[in-house]
Order: structure tokens, then sequence, then C-alpha cells
């Protein structure tokens, strides 16, 4: 029997004012790519100031184990908190299933946070970025978003922001693979929210439509 993965993903990104940042007209009518286009060059100047590495978010994941024969098996609700640590991002597992963690896995946790810290300690000693290498990593820039076609589905107040509501689903063809993520992310569907003021992701979510065989 085969073992399959599937899920979603919610992340909500607190946004803070970006220097430079450019104002949306709200009066101005945009195409969905020229919103998207925006926020992307949004995202990667913040990327650019290390702005990300400043702040907290809250990552959201429900994991479906499936069978060969896509009957769900188990699942899996996590709760995620992403905040700085010494120049770098860390994501600290706090809740399982809505709840809090246990005794044991809150030693684990705090095991693989100990671990995270000496190996950003040890970048940092040796001049690279203090960010370890996460093949997991998911970043809003072009290279996500090449790989969507993208529909403005709408507007929303989220967290005191007015947003655009644009849907994205693979674009048909090949789609490149350079990390086992991008095999799950050419599988997925979902929605982002950005900010009318300043194009800022304010949230984002997708969903894996097609299960990802993971181990036999």
């Amino acid at each position: 029997m085969h073992r399959y993965l599937s899920g979603l993903c919610s992340l909500v990104i607190f946004l803070f004012p970006l220097p430079g940042a450019e104002a949306a007209g709200l009066d101005e009518l945009l195409t969905v790519e020229e919103i998207v286009e925006r926020a992307v060059e949004r995202s990667e100047a913040q990327i650019r100031a290390e702005v990300e590495a400043k702040f907290t978010a809250r990552i959201t994941t429900r994991i479906m184990g499936l069978d060969g024969d896509g009957k769900v098996t188990s699942t899996e609700k996590l709760l995620y908190s992403k905040y700085p640590l010494y120049g770098a991002l860390y994501e600290e597992l706090i809740e399982k299933e809505g709840r809090p963690l246990t005794g044991k896995e809150a030693k684990q946790e705090q095991k693989k946070r100990d671990e995270f810290i000496k190996e950003v300690k040890q970048r940092i000693s040796e001049g690279k970025h203090p960010q370890p290498e996460d093949e997991r990593r998911v970043t809003f820039n072009r290279e996500f978003m090449a790989r969507y076609k993208t529909t403005l589905v709408g507007t929303e107040d989220l967290r005191g922001y007015s947003c655009w509501v644009v849907y994205f689903e693979p674009k048909e063809g090949k789609l490149p693979v350079k990390r086992r993520m991008d095999e799950a992310l050419n599988r997925s569907t979902g929605r982002i929210w950005v900010s009318q003021e300043d194009y800022g992701l304010v949230r984002a979510e997708f969903e894996m439509r097609e299960p990802l065989r993971y181990l036999d």
C-alpha cells in the first residue's frame, strides 16, 4: 500500500509599513495581473529589506494521509507560530488538533528550537545569511506565482484591511520542479488576499487538489 499526502495550508501575515511602498489608488482600475505583479514587487522588496525577519505570523496546516485508492487514512491539523530568532525565521509548533502541546511534544519542539539556534549561530560565524536552507519553505515571489494562472474573485475586509481576493490554479503543461515542495505546489490551488492600501499580502491559502505520494 502506498501512502499519499494531501493538505491545506493557511498563512496569515501581519502587515507593517514598508518604506517606499507604493500606495494603491482605490479608484484605479487594475487587472488581476497588475494586482499580483504589484503584490509580488512589494513582497520581494520586503524580502530584500529583511522586513519579514522582524515580525510574526501564524501558519495553519491541515494534512490528510491517503492510501493508494484515495481513501483518507489519517488527518492532522497543526498550528505554527513563525517569528524572528537571531535574525532568522523559525516556525514553532504550538498546537495539535486545537490543543496545546503535551509535555513530551513541548520538549521535542524545544530540542528542535535549540538545534535551529545552533545552526543559525554557526552560519553567522561563517559569514552566511542566518536563515538555514529549508526545501519546504514557501516564499511569495515571482517564482512562486509563475506556475499559476489567476482570477480576481472579489474583495473582502480582512484583519482591518480592504483586500482584493485572487484565486490561483496551476497553469497547463509541464511545470518546473527544483525541489520536493514544487511537486506539491504544482498540484495546489488557492487564494491570496492583497491589501488595496499598499499591495501587501495579508493572507494566503493553498490546497493540494491532487495527492502526492511521499512514501512507499
